[in-house]
């Protein structure tokens, strides 16, 4: 009986962590983290999924689904640079993927944006 009950847990655990947990954002301006000369990037909706130590995402823009992937470490922190279409150099993507505490900065230009929740019913928002 004690391993039936011991195998249900174990594998109860390995079928929660499989699982990708997703959720919707937008790009929200930080102003008070940024040059005056930034803008906001409101119409990129982004839908991001976390699976064990990968975080993957995207948006649409201009009809194209835009993706990206990165690593994450086990505590759920990200620091990587991607590069978006909208951008001519390297961005910055940084936080706690676990918290859905993100963030984007572009440094050439100083502006910061952060990941606000959305609930992805725009029709910009990439299908899960």
């Amino acid at each position: 009986m004690r391993r039936l009950i011991v195998a249900v847990i174990v594998f109860a655990g390995l079928t929660a962590t499989a699982q990708a947990e997703t959720w919707f954002s937008e790009l929200e301006l930080m102003t008070d983290q940024s040059a005056p000369s930034c803008v906001g990037l409101a119409t990129e909706h982004w839908q991001l999924s976390l699976s064990d130590s990968t975080l993957s995402g995207g948006y649409l823009t201009g009809g194209t689904l835009f993706a990206i992937e990165v690593e994450v470490a086990a505590d759920g922190s990200v620091d990587a640079a991607v590069k978006l279409p909208v951008a001519s150099t390297l961005e910055k993507l940084s936080g706690n993927a676990a918290r859905h505490e993100l963030y984007l900065t572009n440094t050439k230009y100083a502006c910061t944006w952060k990941f606000a929740p959305h609930d992805g019913s725009d029709g910009k928002t990439p299908a899960p």
